[in-house]
């Protein structure tokens, strides 16, 4: 532990291997060298080591393990794994709801519908995720994690301009001060950041293929115009014959 204090991750994976090799139902110490593995971007062992720590605690009940590994599953993508192990982590821990606050992850549970809708979104019901995520969006407009996924839903669908709208309130939030420090936030900022970026670009491509349409119509207009070979031009026209020149007479 006093090496994962101070950061030094290698020495502190290696102490707490031998600490389970005495003890391999030491909860504490899969916890905490699944913090080690993180620090370490070994995000599948971290996670091998908070499942056996909540394994190993009477009725699952170690919340900030739940706690640690819904976040590893959030930033690895199993949102859904990710979730359950949040709601886990409030059932049994009381003091959870204040560090859920501190970092922010509190925002995906201020509304029960909120979880719905991003169900709803992984099971790639869009227009159903958007429907309900509309609702809370109108009853929590400064909820970037709800904003995110509005955006994101609306995306799937192909409606880029709302979704670029709610892209843009993420960024927005993002910027204010009970926001600005939270890595959960930061992590909906960074993406739709990403997002707005594409946006902008598709919309610069498209309009640059559109400008390139409009300038092949004209050439098709134009080459209807003229005749197919250039050569018909000067055979369906009759030019009269040049006057032949006389010769002056010579000077007397």
């Amino acid at each position: 532990l006093c090496y994962l204090n101070l950061k030094d991750y290698d020495n502190s994976i290696e102490f707490l291997k031998k600490a389970l090799e005495l003890s391999p139902e030491f909860s504490k110490a899969h916890n905490n060298i699944g913090n080690a593995y993180r620090k370490v971007g070994k995000d599948k062992r971290a996670i091998k080591h908070y499942l056996l720590a909540i394994e190993n605690t009477p009725k699952r009940k170690f919340a900030i393990a739940h706690l640690n590994l819904a976040t590893t599953y959030f930033d690895t993508g199993d949102t859904i794994s990710a979730l359950r192990h949040f709601e886990e982590a409030l059932q049994v821990g009381s003091h959870i709801h204040k560090v859920m606050v501190s970092k922010g992850y509190h925002l995906l549970f201020k509304n029960s519908q909120t979880k719905e809708g991003i169900e709803f979104l992984l099971r790639q019901e869009y227009q159903k995720a958007v429907d309900v995520l509309v609702e809370v969006v109108n009853t929590d407009p400064e909820n970037p994690a709800v904003n995110y996924y509005l955006g994101l839903a609306h995306s799937k669908l192909n409606n880029l301009e709302q979704a670029n709208h709610y892209y843009h309130q993420v960024v927005d939030l993002g910027t204010r001060p009970i926001h600005r420090s939270k890595q959960f936030i930061k992590h909906f900022v960074k993406k739709s950041k990403k997002a707005i970026s594409k946006y902008s670009q598709d919309l610069a491509s498209g309009f640059h293929e559109r400008a390139c349409s409009q300038v092949l119509d004209a050439d098709s207009f134009i080459e209807l115009l003229l005749p197919h070979e250039p050569s018909s031009l000067s055979n369906s026209i009759h030019l009269a014959p040049s006057p032949a020149l006389s010769e002056e007479a010579p000077d007397q």
